[in-house]
């Protein structure tokens, strides 16, 4: 129990690990597979695991808030004036605060939003668009453009956005240099989109 309980004040004192917010995120992972491991052997009895797993319930949705984020309050400034032309506005509001704590970059939801606009509803479109902007996302504009560029020869907007989408969460890097090296030598033998999912596929391995 006390392992435990140690534990999670680790994970709750994020101030007291390191300076850079990088350094902090990789120090709770650490520590979510302490806690992970100690599952495994722990001798507490249910009443004291129930009482843990609201503690960490709680820890998860802390990490879950961005809503004091600029980012939050971007996309609540983004999404409401779309969603007022559907609800009230009231109702707008709330439904704006409730799809951005997620979203980690107003510039990919932009585009993202933009395309599926062209197809769905604008409510449909924003709330799809706010949905799968994650962090795995954040800072991969160029590498969305790019992507959406060669799908959108040889399908819809939509599920070439979607394609785009998946392109740039795979990979690991920010960096656009990949793609324009290995794209043209997978594009001389196969289509645009085709092409572009294997130049995805490979700039993941690095």
């Amino acid at each position: 129990m006390k392992s435990i309980t140690i534990l999670l004040a680790l994970v709750l004192s994020l101030s007291s690990f390191a300076q850079s917010r990088g350094d902090v995120l990789r120090e709770i992972r650490r520590k979510l597979v302490q806690i992970d491991d100690k599952t495994y052997d722990t001798e507490l009895d249910s009443v004291e695991l129930v009482r843990i797993l609201k503690d960490l319930e709680k820890v998860r949705r802390s990490l879950a808030d961005n809503s004091g984020s600029p980012t939050f309050q971007a996309c609540v400034d983004y999404s409401f004036p779309i969603l007022d032309r559907y609800l009230n506005a009231s109702d707008a509001l709330d439904r704006a605060m409730s799809i951005c704590p997620q979203v980690s970059d107003i510039a990919v939801l932009n585009i993202i939003f933009t395309e599926l606009d062209k197809s769905l509803s604008g409510r449909d479109a924003i709330e799809k668009a706010a949905l799968v902007t994650r962090q795995d996302l954040e800072g991969k504009l160029e590498i969305l453009t790019f992507a959406f560029e060669k799908h959108d020869r040889n399908m819809s907007g939509v599920s070439a956005i979607e394609k785009s989408v998946k392109n740039a969460r795979i990979n690991n890097s920010y960096a656009i240099n990949c793609f324009q090296k290995y794209y043209p030598t997978y594009n001389r033998s196969q289509s645009s989109s085709a092409a572009m999912d294997r130049t995805a596929q490979t700039c993941s391995q690095f």
